[in-house]
């Protein structure tokens, strides 16, 4: 009978770190329905609504984002993040007889990671942005292999080695869709160029204020709009906006559900610049304005744009230089030009390759189950 093996996900925070470690767990199980798989994360983070959603077990440790400000609670925080979280991790990992661990970014990444090292458990970290975390560069020469989510990421680690390029787990898929039926089904049409807005599960208050005055002068009129607003921004649009009714072309919802239908119904999209949705708007090849989102310690999100803008099919206005009208100008600059909007769907398809980051992560670690 051979063993039963229990593997330990650490992801906690964002649902960019969370997701794909979801989808390397559902992965694991499909080829290998007896392993048992636990998650770490925090009490704070969206790993609390999403593990037990997906049916699996989360264990919770004390850990923190790196800052590099000297206040007392970041002091704090930062004595928390090297000794205690990792004293913390390694309780957990004893106690569950853990044999594989697998980080996917976000703060807990470097306790647990570094637990597993002190334990001599193989050690799994995936990378999803193009310029790698702190936590996983820190661990570079003792993790048994890093696996990157984009190619370039590569040269930012100092020990090639143990490096290679998967490609990031994704949800969304380019497939042939009932276009016609799908847009009538929120009150649109199939003959007018359909611009997607969405700012992620929490939608982005920056390009909401941008694209609000927008529709209010009626924009939208000449295309038709579909505006994921985030949940908790929904009623404070609607009630900005006013009288609906009075805007044509316009459907806006608080969050997409059927995301796979609706973006490869749409011409364009424009959205913030996360690895995953990077990654999704390379598979579905929907040419895309990126609007980064600013970040302190790494501009991360402006690097996985710039794998789009690169090869030319996307677009990108700085957060700080977004208004309504920078929009508007970018907008007309690419959709009242026919070419330009097929020139760039044909740079993301020419450049398109299938992804199968899923079997590529699960090849490295099924090795270990054997071990």
């Amino acid at each position: 009978m051979s063993k039963k093996y229990k593997v330990a996900i650490a992801a906690a925070g964002t649902a960019g770190h969370i997701n794909p470690g979801l989808a390397i767990a559902k992965q694991i199980l499909k080829q290998r329905n007896d392993t048992e798989i636990i998650f770490i994360g925090t009490d704070r983070g969206l790993e609390n609504e999403l593990v037990p959603n997906a049916g699996l077990r989360l264990r919770k440790i004390e850990a923190y984002g790196f800052s590099i400000t000297p206040t007392p609670e970041n002091i704090r925080r930062q004595y928390i993040n090297f000794f205690v979280s990792k004293k913390m991790a390694e309780k957990v990992l004893k106690e569950e007889n853990v044999d594989i661990v697998i980080g996917t970014g976000g703060y807990i990444t470097s306790a647990v990671g570094r637990a597993a090292i002190a334990l001599n458990i193989p050690l799994f970290m995936h990378e999803s942005n193009a310029y790698p975390g702190l936590a996983i560069r820190s661990l570079n020469k003792k993790a048994t292999k890093i696996l990157l989510g984009f190619e370039k990421s590569k040269e930012f680690f100092k020990y090639k080695d143990n490096v290679e390029y998967v490609g990031n787990p994704i949800n969304l898929k380019r497939v042939n869709v009932d276009k016609k039926k799908i847009l009538e089904s929120l009150g649109l049409v199939e003959n007018k160029k359909t611009i997607l807005v969405f700012g992620g599960s929490q939608g982005a208050k920056k390009i909401n204020d941008a694209i609000v005055p927008l529709i209010k002068k009626g924009y939208f009129n000449e295309f038709q709009l579909i505006f994921a607003t985030g949940k908790n921004n929904y009623d404070g649009i609607i009630n900005e906006i006013g009288d609906i009714s009075k805007f044509k072309n316009i459907k806006i919802l608080p969050y997409i559900y059927n995301m796979e239908e609706i973006i490869n119904s749409c011409d364009i999209a424009i959205t913030r610049a996360g690895a995953m949705t990077v990654s999704e708007i390379l598979e579905v090849a929907i040419p895309t304005i990126f609007i980064p989102l600013p970040s302190q310690k790494a501009n991360r999100q402006i690097d996985n744009a710039k794998t789009l803008e690169n090869i030319g099919g996307a677009k990108i206005i700085k957060n700080e230089d977004l208004t309504a009208d920078s929009l508007e100008e970018m907008l007309n600059y690419i959709l009242k030009d026919n070419e330009r909007l097929n020139i760039m769907k044909n740079n993301i398809l020419n450049r398109h390759f299938e992804n199968n980051s899923l079997e590529k992560i699960y090849e490295n670690i099924e090795k270990y189950f054997n071990k």
